[in-house]
């Protein structure tokens, strides 16, 4: 009988010691990656996309950047076929950075979603996937 009221002091003792432990320290940013890659159209471009969430406040963050690009003037970009946004191309370079805090639309990403860039012309220029940043 002792061992059990002291298994169940020994509970009690750790939930209250969770309870006191302000909801924040449990926050973690959670990241992923892809490493694009050019299609046979374009095959010197080359491009990386960062989606990051973090469970504090909430926030999601995507960045989608591409180089050496040399199809078209803009490009269109998709996460997991669903259209993010044009960009125009600047010496083949792009970037587009999208932030729920500046009030922008960041779609959930998932490990293996795609992410494509296809040209002004709608040619697939770059691809990839997500993957858990490690």
């Amino acid at each position: 009988m002792f061992r059990s009221i002291v298994k169940r002091g020994v509970l009690v003792m750790a939930v209250a010691a969770l309870l006191t432990v302000p909801a924040s320290s449990f926050a973690a940013v959670f990241k992923l990656k892809a490493v694009m890659a050019g299609t046979e159209l374009d095959p010197g471009a080359s491009g990386n996309a960062t989606w990051e969430f973090d469970t504090s406040n909430n926030r999601m963050r995507l960045s989608v950047e591409g180089e050496d690009i040399t199809l078209g003037e803009s490009v269109f970009v998709f996460v997991n076929w669903r259209f993010i946004g044009e960009a125009t191309l600047v010496n083949g370079f792009f970037d587009i950075n999208l932030d729920t805090q500046d009030g922008d639309i960041v779609p959930r990403v998932k490990n293996g979603h795609n992410v494509s860039i296809l040209s002004n012309a709608c040619w697939l220029v770059l691809e990839g996937a997500f993957a858990i940043d490690r």
